[in-house]
């Protein structure tokens, strides 16, 4: 997750710098908030879709224990 973030913010940076030409100090920052951006909005969208799916496995796994112990209630 992290790595993935990392890759993305230096290849977004590489691009901005490319498009620029030769930058100056100021383009140069600028290309860094907006690496910046992209390394949070990436690091974000991961963490949310690995809470996300730890959240259904552990759904799957309630559900399944409630499946077993209604099979048990109904054995008594």
């Amino acid at each position: 997750m992290f790595i993935i973030s990392c890759v993305v913010a230096v290849v977004v940076f590489i691009g901005f710098m490319s498009l620029v030409g030769s930058p100056s100090e100021v383009e140069t920052v600028i290309g860094l908030v907006i690496a910046a951006i992209a390394f949070l909005s990436t690091f974000i969208i991961a963490w949310r879709v690995k809470s996300k799916s730890h959240e259904e496995g552990q759904n799957e796994k309630i559900a399944k224990l409630e499946r077993e112990l209604a099979s048990l209630k109904a054995k008594k």
